[in-house]
């Protein structure tokens, strides 16, 4: 909603942005799909410890080929959420959940969890993850697959919306 304001329909213009990130994302990182019944049901989006965030010159690159897509008001709120959104990650490597995203008509159905629980299963003990929300709903879920909230703040220079930054900490190996 706070990059697309105003906009009657966001529906097409959301999509299209999902769309880039997962193409991003599947350059750069991981993403795993959830289908039932054949029909797209759920995505989760993640980049490992080595590529915190998307590479500018992709960014920008993306946004050339998509040129309606992005007004200049929203291209100044991604970058203005981006830069308060990497002030509170964490400072050592970790693995970023970007999205997890369920369709609409099938949420409240334990897809998600299923999507958080194939993450925390895929990747080693030892890693870390964090991830960032401004849907306060999503809060419980994360904190029953063992994240914290580490912060929480208004992005964009408090022009935007709450934002709640969370990290599932890597698992500490006992001693003996």
């Amino acid at each position: 909603r706070y990059y697309f304001e105003g906009d009657r329909d966001r529906a097409e213009p959301v999509r299209k942005t999902m769309t880039l990130a997962a193409q991003l994302t599947l350059r750069h990182g991981t993403a795993l799909r959830l289908d039932c019944s054949g029909a797209l049901t759920g995505v989760a989006l993640l980049l490992p410890p080595s590529v915190p965030d998307f590479p500018l010159a992709d960014v920008v690159a993306a946004v050339l080929r998509t040129p309606t897509l992005w007004r200049p008001r929203a291209l100044q709120r991604h970058f203005g959420v981006s830069a308060s959104i990497e002030a509170h990650r964490p400072r050592f490597p970790c693995w970023v959940l970007l999205s997890l995203g369920i369709e609409p008509a099938r949420q409240h159905r334990g897809h998600g969890a299923w999507l958080l629980e194939r993450i925390v299963d895929a990747l080693p003990p030892s890693a870390a993850i964090c991830l960032e929300t401004d849907n306060e709903r999503n809060l419980p879920l994360y904190l029953r697959h063992g994240f914290g909230v580490t912060s929480n703040y208004l992005v964009h220079d408090g022009h935007g919306p709450l934002t709640w930054s969370m990290l599932r900490a890597a698992a500490v190996a006992a001693d003996g």
